[in-house]
C-alpha cells in the first residue's frame, strides 16, 4: 500500500512540475548533445523591462525639452511722478462747451505684470494697476448761463464761471494680450542686418552691452480702466466774469457739504505690436491702439441729481518704453515710461433730479481721461 502511494505522488509530481522531477529549473533544458540550455523567458522580460524604461525615458525628455520652450516673466512697476487729468464735458450743437469738469491727476501707480512665452513664438501676458493718487484741486467751469448773482441778488447772465474744490481721485486698470513673434533675430544676424554700416566703436558698443536679441510681435488684447473722482469741501474759490466784471471769494457757505462722485469705465479690444531688445541690457518699446465703450455714472448731492452717460465709439492710445539691465541671470531692474490716453466724443446721457428728468438732452458729451510719467521696472525671468 505504501508503495502504491508512493508510486502516485511521484506521477503527480512529475505532471505538475515535469522538470523539477527531473532535476531541472522551469527556465532549463537539454539539448541533443545532452547540454543544459536556458529558456529565453528571463531575457524576454529583461528586454520588456528595458523597452519600459526607454519609453518612460523618452517621456521625461519631452516634457524637460516642453518646460524648456516655456518662459515665465513678471514684473513689478511703480510709477513714482504720474501726472494726468480726468474731464467731462458738455458741448452744444455748435461744438462749444457749456460746462466742464476738470480732475487733475497727481501721485503714484503699483503696476504689475506677468508673462508667459510658449515655444519662442506664443505668448500670454497680462497687467493691472492700482492707483496712489494725492489729493488736488479739481475746477468746475461753464460758459454761457443765467444764474442768481450771489454778490448783488440779481439774475445776470455769466459768461464764464470757476468753482475749485478739493479731488479725491482712484483708478484701476487691466489688460490682458496674445503676442506672437514675427521676428526673432539673434545676436549674429542682428549684426549682419542691422550693423554692416556702423563703426567699429559702435560693434565694440554692441559687444559690451551683450545684445543677445531682436524681436518683432504683434498682439491682440482686451482692457479696462475704471475711475472714481470725488469732490469735497472746502471750495476754495469762485470767480465770475459778468460782462467784463471779474469776482472773486474764497468759499461759498451755500456749498458747504459738497460731496459729490464721477465714476467712469472705459473698456474694449485693443490691437498692437511691441519691439525689442534682449540681452544684459533689455529695451522695449510698445504700442496698442483700443476700441473703446464707455459706461459714466455721476451723483451732486447738495442737488440730489444724478445721471448716466454711455458711449460705444471711443478709441485709447497706450505707449509703453522699458529699458532695464540684468544684474544677475534671472533678475533686471530699470526705468519706464507709461503714457495713457482714452477719449469719448458724443456720448448720450440722462440724468434725474427730484421734480425733473430728462432723457438724450440736444447736448453732447466728452470725456477724457490722460495720464502719463516715468517708472522703476523690477523684473524677474525664468
Amino acid at each position: 500500500m505504501k508503495k502504491i502511494i508512493l508510486l502516485i505522488a511521484i506521477i503527480f509530481s512529475f505532471f505538475s512540475s515535469p522538470l523539477s522531477v527531473l532535476g531541472l529549473s522551469e527556465a532549463e533544458d537539454t539539448n541533443e548533445a545532452g547540454e543544459f540550455t536556458r529558456e529565453p523567458a528571463f531575457e524576454n522580460e529583461n528586454k520588456v523591462t528595458t523597452q519600459g524604461r526607454n519609453a518612460a525615458m523618452e517621456k521625461v525628455l519631452a516634457i524637460e525639452s516642453t518646460l524648456r520652450k516655456i518662459s515665465i516673466e513678471l514684473t513689478m512697476e511703480y510709477a513714482f511722478a504720474t501726472h494726468g487729468e480726468q474731464t467731462f464735458e458738455m458741448v452744444n450743437n455748435q461744438e462749444a462747451i457749456v460746462s466742464k469738469l476738470t480732475y487733475p491727476i497727481k501721485g503714484g501707480m503699483l503696476i504689475l505684470k506677468g508673462e508667459v512665452g510658449f515655444f519662442s513664438k506664443i505668448f500670454l501676458g497680462g497687467r493691472y494697476g492700482s492707483s496712489e493718487f494725492k489729493k488736488t484741486t479739481c475746477s468746475d467751469e461753464d460758459w454761457g448761463l443765467y444764474d442768481e448773482d450771489w454778490a448783488f441778488g440779481t439774475d445776470n447772465y455769466i459768461d464764464y464761471q470757476i468753482t475749485k474744490q478739493d479731488c479725491k481721485s482712484k483708478l484701476d486698470f487691466f489688460d490682458i494680450n496674445f503676442y506672437y513673434r514675427l521676428m526673432d533675430l539673434d545676436r549674429n544676424e542682428a549684426k549682419e542686418r542691422f550693423l554692416s554700416c556702423i563703426s567699429v566703436r559702435e560693434k565694440q558698443l554692441w559687444d559690451y552691452i551683450q545684445l543677445d536679441k531682436l524681436f518683432f510681435d504683434i498682439f491682440i488684447g482686451y482692457q479696462s480702466q475704471k475711475g472714481r473722482y470725488n469732490m469735497v469741501d472746502p471750495l476754495r474759490e469762485c470767480l465770475l466774469d459778468d460782462e467784463g466784471i471779474h469776482y472773486s471769494v474764497l468759499g461759498l457757505p451755500d456749498n458747504i457739504g459738497l460731496n459729490s462722485f464721477y465714476k467712469i469705465e472705459y473698456k474694449g479690444p485693443r490691437l498692437g505690436f511691441r519691439t525689442g531688445t534682449r540681452g544684459k541690457l533689455n529695451t522695449q518699446f510698445s504700442f496698442a491702439y483700443a476700441w473703446l465703450k464707455t459706461d459714466a455714472y455721476g451723483w451732486w448731492n447738495l442737488r440730489d441729481y444724478s445721471f448716466r452717460q454711455n458711449g460705444k465709439n471711443g478709441r485709447g492710445l497706450d505707449i509703453e518704453l522699458e529699458a532695464t539691465y540684468r544684474f544677475t541671470p534671472r533678475i533686471s531692474a530699470g526705468l519706464g515710461y507709461n503714457y495713457f490716453y482714452y477719449q469719448q466724443k458724443k456720448a448720450k446721457g440722462s440724468g434725474a433730479q427730484p421734480d425733473f428728468v430728462y432723457e438724450d438732452l440736444d447736448i453732447i458729451r466728452n470725456a477724457n481721461c490722460k495720464i502719463y510719467g516715468p517708472s522703476f521696472v523690477l523684473k524677474y525671468i525664468w
